[in-house]
């Protein structure tokens, strides 16, 4: 049941890249205008993430749902300059995402993670 799962996720994720990448074509050769609407792509990463955090039971979905939510929200801060971000400002804050994203996946992270979270509720 996962793997079909997985499998259909991966067609989907490989299909969605496809079109964004043909419109992406289309509108560079100005056969089509996405115009100001465009900017919210990062919205589509918002929401596959918050999908898979919903949608599947595991920590490494939660992650990589986790990931992708945090990553949409990064790239609209700069593309809309909240708090001053900006492209070149703001890739420290991609590097701080993606390391914290795999210390939480590695065993001895996660466990430490879980327990300092468990430790702070007074489980």
């Amino acid at each position: 049941m996962t793997e079909h799962r997985s499998s259909r996720g991966n067609f989907i994720f490989g299909a969605s890249l496809l079109a964004i990448g043909v419109l992406l074509l289309l509108d560079n050769l100005d056969f089509i205008d996405l115009g100001p609407i465009w900017m919210y792509w990062p919205l589509l990463l918002v929401i596959s993430g918050i999908s898979k955090m919903a949608g599947e039971s595991g920590i490494r979905w939660s992650q990589n749902g986790l990931f992708s939510v945090f990553l949409g929200l990064w790239i609209l801060a700069c593309e809309f300059h909240i708090w001053g971000l900006r492209w070149s400002s703001a890739w420290p804050i991609l590097l701080i995402g993606l390391g914290l994203s795999l210390i939480a996946s590695h065993p001895s992270g996660r466990s430490a993670f879980v327990a300092k979270v468990r430790t702070s509720n007074g489980d």
